[in-house]
């Protein structure tokens, strides 16, 4: 029998409480997560559940009212500005429902940034991103600014981005949002094949059955808590 897949990520008594009519709204209550290199989870729920918060939490973006967030072996919640940027930069990998490219840019320069702010070297970022755009499908886009792609193809250079540095994990919040669902469907087919070869984990929050029975496993937030499906 093979060892189990080291733990890419893992939360422990996540709590997050917001002030609302002057008292406590706890959102997310003592929550405990594992995920292990190489799995790709859901994360599904109602709107309001904390699916976002909580994803924003585990990627350093947020902070919980009590608990602990371990990425890379590093309990992030415990870092500074400084050393979590680096963590942020390295081993984690954003995906957003809004790609969150900057216009202003190509998409290859898109790309290579994560890599070229870590490493400071801008030949070899701008390699692997021609190689990652390969990978996505979009190579014969990559001089293209990025208000000239379609939506599909600007998540797959958001996928791209988001795999440049090699992270540990990535995190997807609601990847497919603005697309169709055969594009749908394909953008998830791209994000499973890419990072199970890479061994690295995902989790992705998405509000359609339909992709989240394409992933691992399947979490539903509900009070506070995670219920696997």
């Amino acid at each position: 029998m093979s060892d189990p897949a080291p733990i890419a990520l893992e939360g422990k008594g996540i709590v997050k409480d917001y002030l609302s009519s002057h008292k406590p709204l706890r959102v997310l209550d003592g929550i405990d997560l594992a995920l292990p290199r190489g799995r790709f989870v859901s994360i599904m729920g109602a709107s309001g559940s904390g699916k976002s918060t909580l994803l924003h939490i585990l990627g350093g973006l947020d902070w919980p009212t009590q608990g602990s967030v371990t990425v890379a072996g590093e309990n992030i919640i415990a870092l500074g500005e400084g050393p979590l940027a680096v963590i942020r930069n390295r081993h984690i990998g954003y995906i957003f429902q809004h790609h969150n490219l900057l216009v202003e840019f190509t998409a290859l320069e898109n790309v290579s940034i994560p890599w070229s702010i870590y490493h400071h070297d801008a030949r070899e970022a701008s390699a692997r991103a021609e190689q990652l755009l390969r990978e996505t499908g979009v190579w014969e886009r990559r001089h293209h600014r990025i208000g000239e792609l379609s939506g599909g193809e600007m998540q797959r250079v958001a996928i791209a981005r988001a795999l440049i540095t090699e992270p540990t994990v990535v995190l997807a919040d609601e990847p497919t949002g603005n697309l169709d669902e055969v594009n749908s469907m394909k953008i998830v087919e791209l994000l499973r094949d890419l990072c199970g070869r890479r061994q690295t984990a995902v989790a992705m929050v998405t509000h359609a059955k339909a992709l989240a029975e394409r992933c691992d496993e399947r979490w539903h937030l509900a009070g506070g808590k995670i219920h696997l499906d």
